[in-house]
């Protein structure tokens, strides 16, 4: 099987622009231009941890990098920034807002 990759220009451009190399169809890998479904293990072949390859392209270290369709039980609560959503995407309870304490006067 013949793994996806995108061209050198387009490489070129994820290197400089490294939030767009999470796409739609696929994350590219922004060492080889494999387009991905998650890079996880990938990245093991270009002897990176997930982490290092993060710090090195600049990413948060907690940037998404799996499409959310492919991790069903955790895409919902993603969001398009790739952040966390917070405990209510959970279906957890909203936080107690606790009312100011009164003052003695």
């Amino acid at each position: 099987m013949r793994r996806r990759a995108v061209p050198a220009e387009d490489l070129a451009f994820y290197r400089t622009h490294a939030r767009e190399a999470v796409r739609e169809d696929g994350v590219v890998c922004l060492e080889c231009g494999a387009l991905e479904g998650r890079l996880g293990a990938h990245v093991a072949a270009h002897g990176l941890t997930l982490g290092a390859y993060r710090a090195k392209w600049g990413y948060a270290p907690t940037a998404r990098t799996a499409l959310t369709s492919d991790l069903p039980e955790f895409g919902w609560n993603v969001s398009p920034a790739g952040r966390f959503a917070g405990p209510s995407s959970l279906g957890l309870r909203p936080p107690v807002h606790q009312p100011a304490p009164l003052s003695v006067a």
